[in-house]
This record gives C-alpha cells, sequence and structure tokens, in this order.
C-alpha cells in the first residue's frame, strides 16, 4: 500500500500518514467486508478516496508550509510586528 500512497502523495511523510488513516478507516468499516471480497481492491479504493478528500481540503485551505518556512514567516511577522510598535513609541515620545 505505502507504494501507492507515495505515488498519490509524493512524500513520504504524508505517504505514511495515507496509509495509516487508511488502514483506521478499513478497520473501522470492516463489517460490509464479506468472503469473497478483494480486500487489495477494498484498502486501495478506501485509500483513493482518503487522498481525494485530503487534496481538496488543502486546496480549499490556507497554504501549508514546511515547519522551517513556518518559523520563517512567524519570525518575519514577529520582526514587523516589533518594528511597528517601536515606531509607534517613538512616535508618541
Amino acid at each position: 500500500m505505502y507504494p501507492a500512497a507515495f505515488r498519490m502523495t509524493r512524500n513520504a511523510e504524508d505517504a505514511e500518514d495515507l496509509v495509516r488513516e487508511t488502514l483506521a478507516k478499513a478497520f473501522a468499516a470492516s463489517a460490509p467486508f464479506g468472503t469473497g471480497t478483494n480486500l487489495n481492491a477494498w484498502l486501495h479504493r478506501i485509500m483513493a478516496s482518503t487522498f481525494i478528500s485530503w487534496y481538496r481540503k488543502r486546496q480549499r485551505g490556507p497554504p501549508v508550509g514546511t515547519v522551517k518556512s513556518c518559523l520563517h514567516r512567524g519570525r518575519t511577522a514577529l520582526r514587523a510586528a516589533l518594528a511597528v510598535g517601536a515606531a509607534r513609541h517613538a512616535m508618541d515620545q
């Protein structure tokens, strides 16, 4: 399952998360799985549906970056806020 998840996500961490979530959903919905059902096809269908949901959520939500880029944006925003605060303080005096 991991190779298929990796082809969908193109990211090792996301592929691991996708496989984990797929197996959790399959375990939770194992009641309709009966004898003669193709387990591999059933799991891949769950994985594809889960990936589509993730993809759509990412398209709707704010852009997701790496931890490093998030930290960089946070530091940049903090520096800008401090500069504005310092400028206001200087103008008040």
